[in-house]
């Protein structure tokens, strides 16, 4: 008996590699959820909820005011040179 992962597009089964089967033989399959798959999914998800939760909090953040657009916008000459 050999074991193939793969996954279901909705309609077909699509091998994650390619089974050691001749093409048109019959094959049985039984179905099981890949749990390791299921726990990364899992971590992946966990992972975007906080950044999605980090993006909502930094999102409630005052914005600068207009004063600090209008400092920025004039620049600094850093070129001169300084004794010390």
């Amino acid at each position: 008996m050999n074991t193939v992962r793969a996954i279901y597009d909705g309609a077909v089964f699509v091998p994650m590699e390619t089974p050691e089967i001749k093409k048109g033989q019959r094959v049985r399959l039984a179905i099981s959820a890949d749990e390791e798959a299921l726990d990364r999914t899992s971590e992946k998800l966990a992972a975007f909820e906080m950044i999605v939760e980090n993006l909502r909090r930094i999102n409630k953040i005052e914005p600068m005011p207009q004063e600090f657009d209008e400092m920025i916008s004039v620049g600094v000459d850093f070129s001169t040179e300084v004794e010390l």
